[in-house]
């Protein structure tokens, strides 16, 4: 998200922390014990550094609450870390993110954000929109609870706007993983080496309740419940994001990887030294014993008509279609799921089982519960009814 911090108003609400703009742009929201890290902002703005010196200081002797914006190459970043807590809004999003773990948050703006104009609020206390100063909060120090900060022609909000739109029950709030350091930042341009963005996930809604229906006086007849079938999690929908690390080129990777599954490169010496969230790569790929294979992108849905799938419907899948001339092969047979850097595998109550055979045990296999996960590693393989598949993976953890 492209932003200009030294032109965007800003605004203040509450007095439960400490509100600091610095001359270079920085809008910083600290708890009441944040005065040396606002000390070292201020003294250090302009230096390269910058980033890797707020996130040792918030990891070691920091605030209770701290939340950052800054711009770096024209792109707005957050560092935060502790009970901090970040609401954006867009013309198409509404998003809330804070720390977790007791990590630092490092984190790109612009990722699954594509509007120009936002609305962006840091918390260490809920203050209504209608309680905000509405006087413009200019470079120094005051006492606040909230900043708001309105960039590319945002309006502010006001007190039509309803609270809950701004400020999240944090017990509901989804959390964002916080990014942990490795001891040296690499130099780059303006404040901090270049990020790939990080996930943004939009808080859950709630469905509407429907009308209830009319009450008859005569006794309704109710049908036989049919058994329960576990069925995994709906896989997510669109780019997954995930902590790593960034080749030379620019490519994401797990933290772990020697070389880049995307183009080679050797890593180590070029990739961000600042784990962040970027887009998953493919994890790698299924091999079908007639050669065909299938990359490892998003969950598959194994079977004769995988099609049929709720979560192949709804795209959240993609379906594999085997043929099977023994016939044992079930319409959805089974599902590899993907979950961060993980791959496994979960039976999808087939009629005549999935069976793994690890990695050096080749006449060996183990027959899966049904609906449960395991996990897969390089050289496994899966037997559906009498199909083999070979498991293929980039990533070791």
């Amino acid at each position: 998200m492209k932003a200009d911090l030294y032109t965007a108003h800003a605004r203040t609400g509450g007095a439960g922390g400490l509100a600091h703009r610095t001359a270079a742009g920085f809008v910083v929201l600290t708890s009441a014990d944040g005065d040396d890290i606002i000390a070292l902002i201020e003294d250090e703005q302009n230096e390269s550094d910058l980033i890797d010196q707020v996130v040792a200081m918030a990891q070691t002797n920091g605030p209770a609450a701290f939340a950052m914006l800054f711009t770096a190459g024209g792109d707005m970043y957050l560092v935060a870390s502790g009970a901090a807590r970040i609401t954006l809004t867009s013309p198409s999003s509404h998003v809330t993110m804070r720390p977790v773990n007791d990590q630092v948050l490092v984190h790109a703006l612009s990722a699954g954000i594509n509007e120009s104009a936002a609305t962006i609020r840091l918390h260490v206390e809920d203050v209504a929109s209608d309680a905000m100063t509405n006087v413009e909060f200019q470079a120094g120090t005051v006492q606040a609870g909230s900043v708001e900060v309105a960039i590319g022609g945002a309006v502010m909000s006001d007190a039509t706007d309803t609270a809950a739109a701004l400020i999240e029950d944090p017990a509901t709030a989804e959390d964002v993983t916080a990014l942990e350091p490795t001891p040296a930042a690499e130099e780059a341009a303006d404040v901090m080496p270049e990020v790939e963005p990080v996930v943004i996930i939009p808080p859950s809604h709630e469905a509407p309740m429907a009308a209830a229906e009319p009450v008859s006086a005569e006794p309704a007849l109710v049908p036989t419940a049919a058994p329960a079938v576990a069925q995994p999690a709906p896989a997510r929908v669109g780019t997954v994001m995930v902590l790593g690390v960034n080749c030379s080129q620019g490519h994401h990777n797990h933290p772990d990887a020697v070389y880049c599954s995307q183009c080679g490169t050797k890593m180590g010496v070029h990739h961000t030294t600042v784990l962040t969230n970027g887009p998953r790569p493919p994890l790698g790929v299924l091999v079908v014993d007639d050669g065909t294979t299938y990359s490892l992108n998003k969950d598959l849905v194994i079977g004769r008509e995988p099609t049929s799938h709720d979560d192949v419907i709804a795209g959240t899948a993609s379906p594999m279609i085997l043929t099977d001339d023994s016939l044992s092969l079930s319409r959805k047979h089974a599902r590899v799921v993907l979950d961060d850097w993980s791959v496994a595998v979960q039976d999808l109550n087939s009629s005549n089982g999935t069976y793994i055979s690890r990695s050096g045990q080749t006449e060996t296999w183990a027959k899966l519960e049904p609906g449960s996960t395991t996990s897969l590693e390089p050289g496994d393989r899966l037997r559906v009814g009498g199909r083999i598949i070979q498991v293929e993976l980039h990533h070791v953890r």
